[in-house]
């Protein structure tokens, strides 16, 4: 899922929500976070519970699909049955992006090192944002100046991978056009129950 739109519509907000809306991890699926947990410095979540990774947009390519020696699993595998979020896209390294594309397809990758190949799952619901410009308000003429040229360069990520795999696209655009799902006080588990 690609989210755009100006800052403060609640982007970040969505992602953080979206593990909690996730249908429960079975048990199988909630071993494998475990094992995942279990080979990484992280702590890990609560046995049971879709794991959320939201690495920020310096992260190396090796912090994203895993690495280093021994070899580490990365933030594609730490997000294994969860959520992967990638707050401000555009930013983020083209080799970065690149490298998501065989978690993305395969729902597993391989780090290769000269002693070793390992193969991490890395199953995970690939959620991402960005501003529509670089000041973030391309539809308010008061707070926005950025040129057709910023314009073009921030909607283009360095790299087409996430963005040809994405199957859903969602444009947020102010608080007074935000609809809320459910009433104020819904948990995640009650708004589950209650779909249809």
């Amino acid at each position: 899922m690609l989210m755009t739109g100006p800052p403060g519509t609640g982007k970040t907000m969505l992602a953080k929500r979206l593990a909690g809306l996730l249908p429960p991890l079975t048990n199988g699926e909630a071993i494998e976070v475990a094992n995942v947990s279990s080979v990484s410095a992280r702590l890990a979540p609560p046995f049971g519970t879709r794991p959320y990774c939201d690495p920020h947009h310096t992260a190396s390519a090796a912090a994203i699909v895993g690495g280093g020696n021994p070899v580490t699993p990365g933030e594609v595998t730490l997000a294994h049955c969860g959520v992967l979020f990638l707050d401000e896209l555009p930013e983020f390294a083209r080799d970065v992006l690149e490298a998501l594309r065989e978690p993305l397809e395969e729902n597993a990758i391989a780090v290769a090192r000269v002693n070793q190949t390992v193969r991490f799952p890395a199953r995970f619901q690939l959620v991402a944002a960005m501003n529509p410009c670089p000041a973030g308000y391309i539809c308010d003429e008061a707070r926005c100046r950025c040129t057709p040229q910023q314009v073009r360069g921030n909607t283009a990520p360095a790299s087409p991978a996430p963005c040809s795999i994405a199957s859903t696209y969602a444009w947020k655009w102010g608080r007074s056009r935000m609809r809320t799902f459910g009433r104020e006080g819904t948990t995640a588990t009650t708004t589950r129950s209650a779909r249809p």
